[in-house]
């Protein structure tokens, strides 16, 4: 298996201090305490001002929030500087060129390597990248903005982001009577996690952040956990979790963990395809807000791709380059920026416009080459919301399929399973665009 290759007693002291230094990343993230508004507040409290409609407090927002990443610049950069001479000596010593391969193999990569992801890269900058600036453009539009700069990018309707309606238990009580409409599969699945309990959704004082499913390996049935917080993330839980843990209960009969948990790449595909196909029920969370809520859900996967391709050139010129200063991977991060995300305006923020903004992005300290699996996941998911379009007979019998595989096929022979076409192909991207370029046409964007 590759990940015995990825392994040896004599990277044993560079496993654990890699381990110390991905802490104290974390560490440093979670110890900020940002002045704002007369309190001290945590990276995440940050976030929702900078969906706020007062483009002052957007920017104040912004600036706090990287204020904290410019204060501790010299930390952030010295972290990183040993995790790339760590990983680059461990590979060495493996007999590895560089980490590149080595990174490949610790994700367990048997299907697909470097040269794969390039061309998939090349294919995102050619097709996915102008239609992201269309859709950038569009939002400058509809704020009535001459300019749109790095903070208004989070803000997208002057009416406000859709919201769902009702508390958590309406919302819940709306998901189980979409699960029940949805499948058999789908309703039983739904009242298995009511009855049991195995849901904690509401946000309280103490609780960690974030939202994910587990799998309780004693009982044979997976957990959602979440910090519901009145935006439309709260129907995401429901709908995205709900694909995780679906597919982990539908593969919990393979004998080994690993065969019931497919890869990165492939894991992400049943959450964000779940986002679809529940589609036809959104209304039941958002009323009136529903095609604000479509277009808002759309518009996000066509700009996000994107900056998660940039996160994962912007990698590989890392490891390929491990002696370069931290200033020459800030103006290769920036100059990537430029390619990838050449909407991003960072006028005024100097720290931004040197480089900085991929020290926030905890994947690239914690898990190296990881972040374009959620990318690759989108764009196999925007094919399944392209086939629910034109209601495709075979897609929910596919998409069961491809949860019960697990993880006992790689990430190609798994989109074999489901039909589904090979995103490492330039056309395959391109036809996807195409159809998810259609689909946008549906939308009057300036009257949501």
């Amino acid at each position: 298996r590759l990940s015995r290759k990825t392994f040896s007693p004599e990277i044993m002291e560079e496993l654990a201090q890699e381990n110390k230094l991905t802490t104290q990343y974390q560490k440093l993230l979670a110890a900020a305490q940002i002045d704002f508004e007369g309190e001290k507040r945590t990276l995440s409290a940050m976030q929702p001002f900078f969906e706020s409609p007062d483009r002052a407090k957007r920017k104040a927002a912004m600036e706090a929030y990287w204020g904290y990443f410019e204060e501790h610049a010299d930390t952030f950069d010295a972290i990183y500087d040993q995790l790339v001479a760590l990983r680059d000596s461990m590979a060495k010593k493996l007999g590895y060129e560089n980490f590149v391969q080595m990174g490949y193999d610790r994700m367990g990569r048997s299907d697909y390597g470097p040269e794969d992801v390039a061309i998939y890269r090349e294919g995102i900058r050619k097709f996915l990248v102008p239609v992201a600036s269309e859709v950038v453009e569009q939002q400058r539009e509809r704020l009535g903005l001459d300019a749109l700069q790095y903070y208004d990018l989070s803000f997208s309707f002057p009416s406000g982001n859709p919201m769902p309606k009702g508390d958590k238990d309406q919302l819940v009580l709306s998901a189980r009577q979409m699960y029940d409409e949805m499948s058999p599969q789908t309703r039983d699945f739904f009242r298995l996690l009511i009855d049991r309990e195995l849901m904690d959704l509401e946000q309280k004082k103490g609780k960690a952040p974030g939202g994910y499913c587990n799998f309780i390996e004693d009982e044979k049935v997976p957990f959602i956990f979440s910090n519901f917080n009145g935006t439309s993330g709260d129907v995401g839980v429901l709908t995205h979790e709900f694909g995780h843990a679906l597919q982990v209960y539908m593969a919990r009969d393979h004998l080994m963990f690993e065969q019931r948990f497919p890869g990165m790449e492939s894991a992400e595909i049943h959450s964000m395809g779940m986002e679809f196909l529940t589609y036809p029920w959104m209304e039941k969370f958002f009323g009136e807000d529903t095609q604000k809520y479509f277009y808002d859900h759309q518009t996000r996967a066509i700009t996000f791709i994107p900056y998660g391709v940039l996160v994962d050139a912007f990698q590989h010129y890392v490891y390929e380059n491990p002696s370069a200063s931290s200033k020459e991977r800030k103006a290769k991060w920036r100059e990537l920026e430029k390619e990838f995300n050449p909407w991003k305006d960072y006028s005024g923020n100097t720290f931004l416009e040197d480089g900085g903004r991929w020290q926030a992005q905890l994947h690239i300290y914690t898990d190296p080459f990881y972040y374009v699996d959620y990318t690759l996941a989108q764009i196999v998911a925007l094919q399944i919301h392209l086939r629910a379009q034109i209601k495709d007979p075979t897609l929910w019998e596919d998409y069961l399929k491809v949860c019960e595989v697990g993880g006992t096929l790689p990430f190609l022979s798994i989109l074999d399973v489901g039909h589904f076409d090979n995103p490492f192909d330039e056309t395959v991207v391109e036809q996807t665009v195409t159809g998810l370029r259609k689909s946008l046409e549906h939308f009057d964007h300036m009257s949501l």
